[in-house]
């Protein structure tokens, strides 16, 4: 995708630039040329085979026409050759960098037809069109084709030239493939959840994230008592009792906190919902839809039909789900929290620990009459009994008649990308834009839809984690998202943070038609860049209000079923993050 330049400057035109439009003039005259006398020889052929013998050329570029027709067509490969005036063609545009052309697929896309056309051509005027004028294989057609026949014979041949029209189909275009999928009566049109999971089903099952029986230590009796569980992903909860040794608190259900720690770094978002009332008359509503309602439904991933999404073991794997819990730190955390709070006259009735990947949470249920204030004026005084670098309390929690005390821990374990992508949670989600930013506290995978909430500001110390979250997100997009249904515009001022997914500039990002760079490293850039994203967002403002809908999802599901006609300037909206 490429946006408009909104900020163009009109710049005078070198000698090099000159050169180049008049080497793409010569071109497309040539191939003018060309086409022209190939045509005509379609209708003055016959006569024109006894030019030689003082008949005048019936051709109509005169005898130059003959020539052409005679040489470059028929002495090569016949009916086959109109491709090289128009792949000229396309060479000028590309000279002159006229469009989006990628000159090596229309090349390679050219060089198979001609042979493919050449030969079948010949075939046919040996079996079919015996007595036809126009010469379909040409000369090296022929002599291709004589070859085939010598070493496989003529039914050989014909299951060659078949077959590899079949494969070619399959190559251009991914209708046919969905074709003869449907006619193997395979299901293959799946969404990519789907894939990622019958993928996995083969290697493994996903990443243990679902809520199973969590680890419950009596810590008073100096013996641990566990129970079996199914998996090690889930938050340890461990209960401590200091007025009732032998009696275990029983376990509670957790809620997840809307905070996210991503390296470090507290993550937080306001949502944002924006609705656009409209009232919508009967007759200018069904003026915008598409008629031809008998379509089938626009698919925008054909382009890219043969597109495979990033696979999981691309990210790197951390084998923690058997760390063990340190129960000396808890007990210890634990004696000095409770002598802290009885140093300042606060006393407690209960205090429970939730042992996540960095942090600790010590749930404290104050005794009646303790004042909250109080036990949130301690936060300084906790910090230093614990000798930690920082806790943060929370009074009350809430929903919760407890107090809890976020404390991180000494030796934290890794949260990899590769455990929340791998979860079935993230391969499940109906998300427009997931964005899986980590694990809450409590060891659950922390997901919100940027759709959602489409101002996000990171922020944090240096060091702490804000391109660690930064990456989360967009790998996060990669591995559910289409390139068809999202575009990037990246600016990256440091130059560094952005630069591997320059690889990615065919597929994903968006740029300006004249800059050299799909990740803008060039502060002076920024402002043309953004001019450009305000003048698609109008447009896209100006075809809601046309299509009557609030949203590009809404658009987008109007536009699959064809109910937008493309043809007033309607087209499916990928995101644009």
């Amino acid at each position: 995708m490429r946006l408009t330049d909104t900020g163009d400057m009109e710049e005078p035109i070198g000698k090099l630039e000159l050169i180049r439009w008049i080497a793409s003039g010569l071109l497309v005259l040539i191939a003018i040329l060309l086409l022209i006398a190939f045509v005509s020889n379609l209708f003055t052929g016959a006569e024109d085979q006894s030019y030689s013998a003082g008949v005048p050329a019936a051709n109509w570029l005169g005898g130059l026409g003959v020539w052409l027709v005679t040489y470059v067509m028929n002495y090569s490969f016949g009916q086959a050759t109109f491709l090289m005036p128009i792949l000229m063609i396309v060479v000028a545009l590309k000279i002159v960098d006229i469009g989006r052309i990628r000159l090596w697929k229309w090349l390679i896309n050219c060089i198979l037809l001609t042979v493919w056309f050449s030969v079948t051509g010949a075939l046919l005027q040996n079996y079919i069109f015996t007595d036809s004028h126009i010469i379909f294989g040409g000369m090296h057609g022929q002599r291709a084709l004589e070859y085939l026949k010598e070493h496989i014979g003529i039914a050989g041949t014909m299951i060659v030239i078949l077959v590899s029209a079949v494969a070619y189909t399959l190559y251009l275009s991914g209708e046919t493939i969905h074709i003869v999928r449907k006619t193997l009566d395979v299901a293959r049109r799946k969404s990519h959840a789907a894939d990622t999971e019958e993928l996995q089903k083969s290697e493994g099952n996903y990443a243990q994230d679902e809520h199973e029986r969590p680890t419950v230590i009596d810590l008073n009796d100096g013996e641990e008592q566990k129970e079996e569980r199914k998996t090690d992903d889930i938050a340890t909860t461990i209960n401590f009792t200091p007025n009732a040794p032998e009696t275990p608190i029983a376990k509670e259900k957790e809620d997840t906190p809307f905070e996210v720690n991503v390296g470090g770094v507290t993550v937080g978002a306001k949502e944002e919902n924006e609705e656009m009332k409209v009232s919508i008359g009967k007759g200018e509503a069904e003026a915008e839809l598409d008629e031809t309602g008998t379509l089938e439904p626009y698919d925008p991933k054909l382009d890219l039909s043969l597109y495979k999404y990033p696979t999981i073991d691309l990210l790197k794997k951390y084998d923690v789900n058997n760390v063990a819990v340190d129960m000396e730190e808890q007990k210890k955390n634990k004696n000095q929290i409770l002598q802290a709070l009885q140093n300042f006259g606060v006393e407690i009735s209960s205090i429970k620990a939730t042992v996540g990947p960095t942090i600790t949470l010590y749930e404290i249920t104050p005794a009646p009459g303790v004042r909250i204030s109080k036990i949130r004026n301690l936060e300084d005084d906790i910090a230093l009994s614990l000798s930690a670098l920082g806790i943060r309390i929370i009074a009350p929690i809430p929903g919760k008649g407890t107090v809890g005390i976020e404390v991180p821990n000494a030796k934290p374990q890794m949260v990899s990308m590769e455990s929340i992508i791998n979860s079935r949670k993230f391969q499940t989600t109906e998300f427009e834009l997931p964005m899986a930013l980590g694990k809450t506290i409590t060891n659950e995978i922390f997901m919100v839809d940027l759709v959602k909430m489409p101002h996000l500001l990171v922020a944090g110390a240096t060091g702490q984690g804000k391109s660690v979250g930064l990456n989360a997100i967009i790998t996060s997009l990669l591995y559910r998202k289409h390139p068809s249904e999202l575009k990037f515009v990246l600016v990256d001022p440091k130059m560094v943070e952005f630069g591997i997914y320059a690889e990615l500039e065919r597929h994903y990002l968006a740029k300006l038609p004249d800059a050299d760079k799909a990740v803008i490293t060039d502060c002076t850039k920024v402002i043309m860049t953004l001019n450009s994203v305000c003048k698609e967002m109008d447009d896209r403002y100006e075809l809601l209000m046309k299509a009557h809908v609030r949203n590009i999802k809404e658009y987008n599901a109007k536009f699959i079923s064809r109910h937008l006609n493309p043809e007033k300037g309607h087209k499916f909206m990928p995101f644009i993050v």
